[in-house]
């Protein structure tokens, strides 16, 4: 069974990926802002200034695979904590790809559709049009850094259940809204392609076993708005009649993310695989919140002690 670390637990992608793999290795799960201990694999608390104390852990577990869900790997539908270090990104995905080459290990580093603005429909890895957001500026600098290393660098909008209430994202507050009964408003103009984080976690081990590298687009096949994400959620729901308001705010200077839909057929060729259709996804993330899936993530944040870095 392969080794993999997987940053970011405390996170809804960085929690989701490391249960779902949890099955096929064995997982070492490291958190930075809320102490998480799961039953499923071994956690332990990171603190990414402190490349010291990373070395040792790393060179004493010896993982065959690291997968890094930074602060910059949240979707552009939702956002990264204010007190999250997203400046330094560059600089700490450098470091994973020093120490995952001095235990020869494969990286992989999740990144963000969030650097594009439309108004193509699709983008494929080359597509130039970019977003002037601070944060996609930041994901480019984090992704150009990696360009010299042999790292797999995957762009997605992944979404899934959180360990932690105050890092729910946008489909988990959507699923809250709905569920309790409250209207709902969402914007009817920008668009994505979600993939549920499990069905993503797949496809990631996938790449992991063909050896991909360089940078990819690993997302959903189809394009939704977040006011047709959240009505397509209600289906899945079961509700008939949800109650959703469609928004169309006008955009200003920090809202540039009309279309940020990615092109996954490089990918799909590369792996052979399919990704999964908008109701796919939906259909299983709203069965998660009743057959334990959600209550085993919900449960990683309700420790009882602080674990440092320990092998």
């Amino acid at each position: 069974m392969e080794r993999l670390l997987v940053t970011g637990i405390d996170h809804p992608l960085g929690c989701n990926l490391a249960l779902q793999l949890a099955d096929r290795c064995e997982v070492f799960g490291l958190h930075s802002q809320q102490a998480m201990e799961s039953s499923c694999f071994h956690t332990a608390r990171w603190e990414p200034g402190n490349q010291a104390a990373l070395k040792d852990f790393v060179h004493e577990w010896q993982p065959q695979w690291i997968m890094h869900c930074g602060p910059l790997s949240c979707s552009s539908w939702d956002w990264a904590a204010a007190n999250s270090p997203a400046d330094e990104e560059p600089q700490v995905v450098v470091q994973w790809a020093k120490l995952a080459s001095e235990v020869a290990a494969r990286l992989t580093v999740i990144s963000s559709d969030v650097v594009f603005a439309g108004p193509r429909m699709f983008h494929e890895e080359a597509s130039t049009s970019t977003s002037p957001l601070p944060r996609a500026t930041q994901v480019r600098a984090t992704e150009r850094a990696l360009e010299p290393t042999g790292a797999l660098v995957v762009r997605t909008h992944a979404y899934g259940w959180s360990p932690v209430p105050a890092h729910a994202g946008f489909a988990e507050r959507a699923f809250e809204s709905l569920n309790s009964g409250a209207r709902w408003i969402a914007d009817g103009r920008r668009h994505a392609t979600p993939i549920l984080a499990t069905d993503l976690a797949e496809l990631l081990f996938r790449a992991y076993e063909t050896r991909l590298h360089g940078l990819y687009h690993l997302a959903g096949a189809e394009r939704s708005s977040p006011s047709g994400f959240v009505s397509e959620l209600a289906m899945a729901m079961g509700f008939r009649a949800p109650s959703i308001g469609r928004d169309m705010p006008p955009l200003s200077a920090t809202q540039w993310q009309d279309e940020t839909s990615l092109n996954s057929k490089r990918a799909r060729r590369a792996l052979e695989m399919s990704t999964p259709m908008l109701r796919e996804g939906l259909d299983r993330f709203a069965e998660q919140a009743h057959n334990g899936w959600r209550d085993r993530c919900r449960a990683m944040g309700q420790i009882s002690s602080t674990h440092e870095f320990a092998a």
